[in-house]
């Protein structure tokens, strides 16, 4: 009989002892879920909020398709022809629309092939310049110095000089391009509203 209680007493020990243990795993098991549901939670939060910042504003979708006011500009070179021990100098025009600019985009595109890109420089002293080459594209942003408190309404005026050393014979194009890439030609005006800045060309002759 004491030989059948004690084993009785072992065999319900290993019950309890399972039980605590399964009863452990669960609360294991259910922690783990948790964090996992709140991890992925937190993911989808963020990706939520991601996406939501990336998407456009109406002003930013007008402004891609250009469908808002659009800034004029033109093109002039200084002699219908060239050789290749010249310097080329392309002027970039802009109507602002008798808007006030405080800064601008520019978009400048050329044949490498053709052209050595040397330096640009901006056309009004309110304006600083920062100028970035990438494979026959300049992009060239400018910005209104805080000192310069005088209106800059550009109508058909100098904005930018281009220069560049001819490499071989034969005629190529020096553009300003509204859109290249994720990269768009516009300025801003004081009132911080975008404008698209038309695209234009000029014909280059080397002899």
């Amino acid at each position: 009989m004491e030989n059948n209680t004690e084993t009785n007493k072992k065999i319900g020990m290993f019950i309890v002892i399972l039980l605590v243990a399964f009863g452990v795993l669960l609360l294991f098991m259910f922690t783990k879920g948790l964090k996992e549901k709140k991890s992925l939670n937190k993911e989808m939060e963020t990706t939520r909020v991601i996406t939501q910042e990336k998407e456009p504003t109406p002003t930013e979708v007008d402004r891609l398709k250009n469908t808002k006011g659009q800034g004029l500009s033109s093109m002039k070179i200084d002699k219908a022809t060239y050789t290749t021990k010249d310097i080329v100098f392309v002027t970039v025009n802009l109507d602002s629309l008798n808007k006030n600019v405080v800064g601008f985009d520019l978009i400048v595109k050329y044949d490498p092939q053709k052209l050595d890109y040397m330096r640009a420089v901006v056309l009004n002293n309110s304006f600083n310049l920062i100028s970035r080459k990438n494979k026959g594209e300049l992009i060239l942003t400018g910005l209104k110095k805080l000192k310069a408190k005088d209106a800059t309404v550009f109508s058909n005026s100098g904005l930018v000089k281009v220069s560049f050393q001819p490499k071989t014979k034969g005629e190529t194009n020096v553009s300003v391009v509204s859109k290249m890439g994720k990269d768009i030609s516009q300025f801003v005006t004081d009132k911080s509203v975008p404008y698209a800045i038309q695209s234009s060309s000029v014909r280059i002759n080397i002899k």
